[in-house]
């Protein structure tokens, strides 16, 4: 039992968490299990005055303060006499598909609880309701409108297998007979992939090995981080491909085995490219950040383009407003659409499902995915560059790149912070959805142009006392 001055101090921690699209914070200093307990209180609030007909699924990664914050969740649920089904350790596509796909006949509040690609200490929660993503404007109406009550009944079941199942129903990966053998690894990052992976795998025609599957997440579970990278490339070239997972497996890196990094947009191209032979005028939607190199590459295959802002809910809102075929972010996230027994349109991210996609391409025709990596246009490029910036800053910071680019009559794009794009390149300049940080990407197609741009970059934030290191830049 927690007093009415708890709850309210907890909703208050709430609110200094909740981001862009997700609730996410170190543990506990940030975020305990007794602001779990009233997440799950506010939230039963808000379903039963919205829905009468609803069930809760909750799925969870394997950080260790996970299990406790699931529990916590399952008590506040109870209260308002709300029965969860506990899925247990899963990648949140799968949550995904439980919600979206095999409920779709209630309406259902999903919670994963995860903190993403951010290091172990980190936790958090990415919420839908109703087939919905609940964004950080959403669920902070959610918790400025809860009320408090009180505690009561929880259920537990595991269901990965179904999820599983349409994988392999989707890509007919298991299908494929006669095909020269392939050698793939899989790299879980000590995530909640792990089972899900070891059993894929005993459905492909492929030698397999998968590394970093612990029980526990003990080093930060992110394909893009540096060290994870160099990691799997000491390794990959007695491999055909490397997949590489974050910790709720939503985001991917491809790695060739030549060790050429494809990130997020790049794989876009890829899954484009496969998709492109049966469906042609669609719609894909990407991320400010993505090269403008690989729209090019989309745009001539056939494809509209629509660039928005990052964030894993934005570029699913957007998705379903112009009912996109795919999705991509530079970080790894890849989208799809779920179509339900009823064929509602759903878009959802999963990179499970976009490495199987890969693996179907390379094993179904390996000519075309080959020819599909060498026509994947290189420039000079560095991605994510981070500087620390508390918030209050972070708005005079794109204040005073929006005065210098007018002064000088430069165009510039605000959709999601400040971008330039130009024959010589592009950069971005945005504040980060998930950290106190400013997030900086350059790209020219020469060492010239990104020199020029990076230096142009510098000069606006020397002068606000802020610097940045992009002295390894990256030609990809």
């Amino acid at each position: 039992m927690i007093d009415r001055n708890e709850v309210l101090e907890s909703l208050n921690r709430l609110m200094l968490v909740t981001r862009a699209y997700d609730i996410r914070g170190t543990i506990p200093d940030d975020l305990n299990e007794k602001d779990a307990l009233v997440l799950s209180l506010a939230l039963g609030h808000y379903v039963k005055q919205n829905e009468d007909n609803f069930t809760v699924l909750c799925g969870m990664d394997n950080r260790t303060s996970s299990f406790g914050i699931a529990n916590a969740l399952c008590c506040g649920f109870a209260a308002h006499g709300i029965s969860v089904t506990n899925l247990g350790i899963m990648p949140t596509p799968s949550l995904y598909y439980h919600s979206f796909v095999s409920n779709f006949n209630k309406k259902t509040l999903g919670i994963m609880i995860t903190a993403s690609h951010n290091p172990p200490e980190y936790n958090g929660f990415k919420i839908l309701f109703d087939s919905k993503i609940l964004d950080g404007s959403a669920l902070r109406e959610i918790i400025d409108g809860y009320k408090e009550h009180l505690l009561n009944s929880v259920q537990i079941s595991k269901q990965n297998n179904d999820y599983i199942q349409y994988i392999l129903n989707e890509t007919k990966l298991n299908h494929i007979k006669d095909c020269k053998i392939k050698k793939i690894l899989w790299d879980c990052n000590n995530g909640a992939t792990a089972n899900i992976i070891h059993e894929i795998i005993q459905n492909l025609p492929t030698e397999n090995d998968i590394i970093n599957c612990g029980k526990d997440m003990l080093s930060q579970p992110d394909p893009t981080n540096a060290a994870n990278i160099n990691r799997v490339q000491k390794l990959v070239s007695n491999y055909d491909l490397a997949f590489c997972f974050d910790g709720d497996g939503d985001r991917l890196v491809v790695i060739t085995k030549d060790g050429e990094v494809l990130r997020g947009d790049r794989i876009l191209l890829i899954l484009a490219k496969y998709f492109a032979k049966t469906i042609k005028g669609r719609t894909i939607v990407v991320d400010i950040k993505t090269s403008n190199l690989i729209i090019s590459e989309l745009e001539k295959i056939g494809f509209n383009v629509i660039i928005y802002k990052t964030g894993h809910s934005f570029i699913k809102k957007m998705m379903l407003e112009t009912n996109a075929l795919l999705g991509g972010e530079v970080s790894g996230h890849l989208f799809f659409q779920f179509s339900n027994a009823v064929n509602v349109y759903i878009p959802y991210d999963d990179a499970i499902l976009a490495a199987c996609y890969v693996l179907k391409f390379l094993l179904s025709d390996e000519d075309c995915f080959l020819a599909s990596l060498e026509g994947i246009p290189r420039s000079f490029t560095k991605y994510d560059i981070k500087i620390k910036c508390k918030k209050d800053l972070q708005n005079k910071v794109i204040e005073e790149f929006v005065k210098v680019l007018k002064t000088h009559k430069i165009p510039f794009i605000d959709v999601d912070g400040i971008k330039y794009q130009g024959e010589d390149g592009w950069w971005l300049v945005r504040p980060s959805n998930t950290e106190d940080m400013m997030i900086i990407c350059i790209e020219s197609p020469t060492l010239d142009g990104y020199t020029k741009h990076s230096d142009f970059i510098k000069d606006i934030l020397q002068n606000m006392n802020l610097k940045i290191n992009d002295k390894e830049i990256d030609y990809t």
